[in-house]
């Protein structure tokens, strides 16, 4: 009774609705009708229509409103079926075909509205989608399979060509590999060649770095006991220059010794200045005129004699018969005619002021004449060294005067003594008598008595105010001796000097102190 309640129910309120194929593929009236998996009706009937195509009538299952609440009835009015739904025949291998209904998405089949619940005029009908039988694909298969057999000679070539292809490819990069392999090998042949070739080079270096430095250990530990000697003697040097420099009595006696140049320049300079003055006496000059001819007189009287010829002269005032002089004299002397000098007026000579006599004399004395001043000090001597006996044992200090007669000319002479004064085991007092020839501005060398040898010295003063000097002077044949310093100027008369003295012995000496130039 339920059955053909429901089923009754349904077909009176359910509908019928038309889907346009193109093939009926197995359908037949009473197959299944699906809406996403539900069976919602059945079909109807099969119609041809006039193209030989078929027209589906789908029945669709509904439910009259009084019996819709009993348990598995379809909506009253029959299911709705959404526009954009995609009909299918689904026809399997085995069972009966099926109509498929696959709704649009759900917010599209919202917007889009069901099919109307009527069977619509054909062209108006949704249209469906005919599912390939399986005669279909067997006879699409069979189509596919002839084609395959036609094209399967040129697919069978092409094969061959590309198998042929490979293999030649295959062949060439065999042979490459090969060639590759057989270079990596020599590569590495002579890689290993030159690895071996180079250990042997490195062990060989090894070895004869390994022997000089055992050959020359003696030398390289001489030369750094040298090294380190010398830098104790700077050490002690730099001291001694400090403990110098601090020594009050040093600087006094400096300051006095500055002192007693400079009075002895001041009196040299009133000397000049007071023969100036004599020398500009009219009766002095007349006197020294007739002196002057007197010394003529007796050169010509010397030449003569050494000719052999006699003594003779012709001197104005000292002979007879001597042409007179130019200029008289006012004071008379034997047989000369009195010398007369103006006294004033426009032809009368003036002479400078005694300052500006001065200035001009100190120019010429120091044109004239340079004096050297020396103070040093010596580190001490060493216990075994053998050193010239010049130097002495003790550590001074020393000092050194000369003169350098024409300092500024292009040859000089330099006079002096070394070491005034010794003390005990203070070395020897020596002299100097040397010529100097200017070889460039500041370059000046030379040759003669050094230290009381025979020697050569060389000097460089720098042109300017500041600058490094040096001095070098190789004496003494029997005991070469070799003394090397170098100066820098700290004021303008005042040098601190600092250097070594008889460099090639054992006994070498630092030496360092302060030099005073005028």
């Amino acid at each position: 009774m339920f059955w053909f309640l429901t089923n009754q129910g349904s077909k009176m309120g359910g509908y019928r609705m038309g889907v346009h194929f193109k093939a009926a593929a197995g359908l037949r009236p009473g197959s299944q009708v699906f809406l996403s998996g539900l069976a919602i009706g059945t079909v109807d009937k099969i119609e041809f229509t006039p193209d030989y195509t078929v027209d589906v009538i789908l029945a669709v299952k509904g439910s009259i409103p009084a019996l819709s609440f009993l348990p598995g009835s379809a909506p009253a009015g029959g299911y709705d079926i959404p526009k954009g739904s995609v009909f299918r025949i689904q026809a399997p291998l085995t069972g009966d075909s099926a109509v498929v209904i696959v709704p649009p998405p759900p917010g599209q089949a919202a917007s889009v509205g069901p099919w109307a619940h009527e069977v619509l005029a054909l062209d108006q009908q949704p249209r469906g989608q005919s599912v390939a039988s399986f005669q279909d694909v067997l006879a699409q298969g069979g189509e596919m399979l002839s084609d395959l057999q036609r094209r399967l000679p040129s697919i069978l070539d092409g094969m061959q060509s590309a198998v042929a292809n490979g293999n030649a490819l295959a062949i060439h990069g065999n042979q490459l590999m090969q060639d590759l392999s057989s270079r990596v090998d020599s590569l590495t042949s002579t890689l290993q060649s030159s690895l071996d070739q180079a250990g042997g080079n490195i062990v060989a270096l090894t070895a004869d770095l390994r022997d000089t430095t055992r050959g020359n250990r003696p030398k390289v530990e001489a030369l750094l006991n040298r090294l380190n000697r010398t830098s104790i003697s700077l050490d002690q040097a730099v001291e001694s220059m400090k403990q110098l420099a601090g020594d009050q009595q040093l600087r006094g006696n400096l300051t006095q010794t500055t002192q007693n140049i400079s009075q002895a320049s001041a009196s040299l300079a009133r000397m000049a200045a007071d023969a100036q003055r004599i020398a500009g006496n009219p009766e002095t000059q007349a006197q020294l005129t007739n002196t002057v001819a007197n010394l003529d007189a007796v050169m010509q009287k010397a030449n003569s004699l050494l000719n052999a010829i006699g003594g003779t002269s012709s001197v104005y005032g000292v002979d007879a018969g001597a042409t007179p002089s130019p200029v008289t004299s006012s004071a008379p002397g034997a047989g000369r005619a009195p010398q007369t000098f103006p006294a004033g007026g426009p032809g009368a000579k003036t002479f400078p002021s005694t300052d500006g006599r001065r200035v001009t004399l100190n120019k010429f004395v120091k044109q004239l004449v340079g004096v050297e001043v020396r103070l040093n000090e010596l580190d001490t001597a060493p216990a075994n060294g053998f050193a010239t006996p010049i130097l002495g044992t003790n550590r001074g200090p020393q000092s050194d005067f000369n003169l350098v007669v024409l300092p500024n000319a292009s040859m000089s002479v330099l006079v002096g003594a070394n070491n005034l004064g010794p003390g005990p085991n203070g070395g020897l007092t020596t002299y100097n008598f040397a010529l100097l020839n200017t070889i460039s501005p500041g370059l000046r060398a030379g040759g003669g008595v050094l230290y009381s040898r025979l020697g050569l010295v060389s000097q460089y003063k720098p042109v300017g105010k500041h600058g490094l000097g040096f001095q070098g002077a190789l004496y003494d044949p029997q005991h070469p001796t070799f003394d090397a310093y170098g100066s820098i100027p700290i004021f303008e008369k005042v040098s601190v000097f600092g250097g070594e003295r008889d460099i090639l012995h054992s006994g070498r000496r630092t030496v360092f102190g302060l030099q005073l130039n005028f």
